[in-house]
């Protein structure tokens, strides 16, 4: 995990012996010989209830889009290490009221947003009382994943509450076996392979039993459009050593098709997945989505992707009671669809397409100052396809998509303009008072180093960005305490690339405040921040420091 994750846990804490190799690796060495990942620690001491409510508003919103077009959404919440063996952590780190709840409350808060969750840690807790649990633990002492035991558990739950909430029967029937293996030892556990090669040699080699599933009729899928898809992390992806993804199909009795990815976080790999063409021609019945407890927290890879609301809105939704657009001429490898002066940065275009070839298409949209390019891969020859295209360009207005495909023979059928759901809009732009000093909702930061202890943050290198949506396009007051170290600063300040306000001059130790009306544009908008020194360039005022400060502020509000 990223070293500010590890500043943020250490804030109101002492530097006690075991945290300086806390801060270094990412790692806690807990008692017994038990490893603990930093990210399930989250802010530690400055973590509130509250810090996991925007991810699972977003997780709810796609539940009830996904629900619309008669996809169940089921929820594999994967509970943090240190729920199950608080027991093993080392003395200096006691969980906190609100980490030892963060479990529970989550579950409850996605519940009552009417997504379908998976309780799994009350199975994993009822397998620590097995007899089984002295050998094999239910979660790996070396690594962040659960183990081969543990994630039968978690699959059978699932599977479980899979069959309460479809018709189990209507799906086509598949027999698998699962076959235990002669026992074998872990040879690269995730948290062992963070500490010191001194440290590494204290710890024996964990053993775990492996798995295989195997089809009765041979392999594992038989369809290319299975009504069950699991979209998650490593977790599912842990094949023979944390075998989720075999437990599924196994207890279900029906194939099951994995669309989960390895060191990508749980946000990418369902919006790749509901990228793909072949789910865009025939949806699943079933998408079984896993995330690990500490994704719902801010660190490293479970940040949540810029315009990411807007981005799974587009792929899911396609309703729309607006004009066909006109069609581009199928005569040439590059074909350009004309949008209308209306079409906003929250819209998106249904294109459907087919090649008598397999095909590679580049995607352009084209502002008046802008583009974004994205690329598809059409696989089956012949067939018709659905393409989803978000036209969400960075403070400019869509003008134009281009089609760039690799020969003459891609066709298009049908292109439809249509809007964003009120339910994902709901969830773009921000509101009420934005205090980047303490925790945002829905901003994009960029530049900035990690809040201090002391309720500060500093700007790093050359430029510092704030990244937002405004949708009704209104005035936005931006207050501002900031502190210079440089002498002869200059600091220049931008709103979607326009000139806001030049300081010149600026001495070393002077502190500017000011406040800013900005007019946003209907969008994407950014604020930036470019300064003329930094610590590395043209400055050396906070020697010994790797990080490239330049101004540091005291405060810091967007108020919308």
């Amino acid at each position: 995990m990223k070293r500010s994750v590890l500043i943020l846990l250490l804030s109101g804490l002492a530097l006690a012996g075991s945290f300086g190799l806390f801060l270094e690796t990412g790692v806690t060495q807990g008692k017994n010989g038990w490893l603990f990942h930093i990210a399930e620690f989250g802010a530690y001491t400055a973590e509130q209830p509250q810090d996991i409510e925007d991810k699972l508003r977003f997780i709810g919103a796609t539940s009830q889009l996904l629900k619309k077009k008669g996809i169940t959404l089921v929820v594999a919440l994967v509970p943090a290490k240190i729920h199950l063996y608080q027991a093993q952590l080392p003395d200096d780190l006691p969980l906190t009221e609100t980490m030892q709840n963060r479990y529970q409350r989550a579950m409850s808060s996605l519940r009552s947003n009417g997504v379908i969750a998976v309780d799994l840690l009350t199975p994993m807790r009822q397998g620590q009382l097995s007899k089984d649990e002295a050998n094999f633990s239910v979660y790996q002492k070396l690594d962040h994943h659960f183990s081969s035991r543990g994630a039968l558990i978690a699959a059978k739950a699932v599977a479980d509450k899979v069959r309460q909430v479809i018709k189990i029967g209507d799906l086509p029937k598949a027999k698998f076996s699962l076959n235990a293996k002669p026992q074998e030892f872990y040879e690269e556990s995730s948290l062992l392979q963070r500490l010191p090669q001194i440290e590494r040699s204290k710890y024996p080699k964990e053993a775990f039993i492996p798995y295989e599933l195997v089809r009765a009729s041979g392999g594992l899928l038989q369809t290319s459009d299975p009504a069950v898809v699991l979209v998650g992390s490593s977790a599912s992806k842990g094949g023979r050593m944390w075998p989720f993804e075999y437990g599924i199909p196994y207890y279900l009795g029906v194939e099951v098709a994995n669309a989960a990815q390895i060191g990508r976080g749980p946000w990418l790999p369902l919006e790749d997945y509901l990228t793909n063409p072949m789910y865009q021609l025939k949806p699943p019945k079933v998408i079984i989505w896993q995330l690990w407890e500490s994704f719902l927290l801010d660190v490293d890879q479970a940040n949540l992707p810029e315009d990411w609301a807007a981005k799974l809105g587009a792929l899911i939704e396609d309703g729309s009671s607006l004009p066909n657009l006109n069609l581009p001429k199928t005569n040439s490898t590059a074909q350009e669809i004309t949008l209308p002066p209306e079409t906003l940065p929250t819209d998106s275009l249904l294109l459907e397409v087919s090649s008598p070839k397999m095909e590679r298409i580049k995607l352009e949209v084209i502002g008046l100052k802008s583009r974004l390019t994205m690329t598809l891969r059409l696989g089956n020859v012949g067939q018709k396809y659905r393409l989803k295209v978000p036209l969400a360009l960075h403070a400019d207005s869509p003008k134009m998509v281009r089609l760039l495909a690799d020969s003459k023979n891609l066709k298009v059928y049908r292109v439809q303009r249509y809007g964003l759901s009120p339910t994902m809009l709901a969830l773009l732009e921000p509101k009420g008072v934005q205090n980047l000093l303490q925790r945002t909702d829905r901003l994009q930061l960029l530049g900035f180093a990690d809040l201090e202890a002391n309720g500060i943050r500093w700007a790093m290198g050359s430029q510092t960005s704030v990244h937002f949506w405004s949708l009704n396009a209104k005035p936005i007051r931006l207050d501002l305490d900031v502190f210079n170290p440089i002498e002869n600063q200059e600091v220049r300040w931008f709103l979607n690339d326009q000139p806001l306000e030049l300081w010149q001059g600026l001495k070393a130790e002077e502190i500017r405040q000011q406040q800013i009306i900005l007019t946003p544009l209907r969008g994407k908008n950014t604020l930036r921040m470019q300064v003329k020194f930094f610590n590395g360039s043209g400055s050396d005022f906070a020697k010994g420091e790797a990080r490239g400060l330049s101004v540091m502020f005291n405060r810091f509000q967007l108020i919308f």
